[in-house]
């Protein structure tokens, strides 16, 4: 019976490793191409331009340099782009998921671990976590926000009114603590981009026309 189940894990690893969705490609100098292919453990995107054509890699670091992709799934997109953030004085980039989309942009990306069966009695255990990153409109760097914790001092000091500084409102609630919850960034994020946006283009207006 452990045999089986081995084999079933490693026929289910190989169909997930070779699987290939419908893909779209956009590079930094504004081209695309569209085909089939999947994003790989290490962040590079492989890409056919048929199922069965040859194989190219794609990364940030190519010739043609990518700067999203999307994979077209059968009832839904997911799109993903290269940013990068600074440590110990060097560039790092990553290929994340765009969670949300507007003036400010959220970033994601799911790591999982799997803990080792005696570590654990016995039975081995996977975990996902949820890392964000956020950044402004167009710009390329990012700022980790680990968890997203909204109601440490680090993101009500530093973060909120280094992205939320036009948005009074917003920072008000944010250091009450208790309009959001303790990790709804994307709720944050999502209050900025449609209430905060829609108040400063109304206000805009009206200056206009006095």
């Amino acid at each position: 019976m452990k045999n089986i189940f081995i084999v079933l894990f490693i026929v289910f690893a190989i169909t997930v490793s070779y699987s290939q969705d419908k893909i779209t490609i956009q590079f930094t100098d504004s081209t695309e191409i569209k085909g089939y292919g999947r994003i790989k453990l290490n962040g590079n995107i492989l890409y056919r331009k048929e199922k069965k054509s040859e194989k190219e890699i794609y990364s940030y670091k190519t010739e043609k340099k990518v700067k999203k992709v999307t994979i077209h799934y059968d009832d839904y997109d997911k799109s993903y782009e290269y940013k990068f953030t600074y440590f110990d004085g060097m560039k790092h980039h990553k290929l994340l998921e765009i969670y949300k989309a507007g003036k400010v942009n959220l970033y994601i990306k799911n790591t999982t671990t799997n803990t080792n069966a005696i570590a654990t009695g016995g039975f081995g255990m996977t975990y996902t976590t949820t890392s964000y990153y956020i950044s402004k409109k167009d710009n390329d760097t990012i700022i980790d926000l680990r968890q997203g914790n909204t109601y440490s001092n680090r993101f009500r000091k530093k973060i909120a009114p280094k992205f939320f500084n036009d948005c009074t409102d917003l920072i008000d609630k944010i250091n009450t603590r208790d309009f959001f919850n303790r990790y709804g960034i994307g709720s944050v994020v999502d209050y900025y981009n449609e209430k905060c946006e829609s108040k400063q283009k109304v206000k805009t207006r009206e200056t206009t026309e006095d």
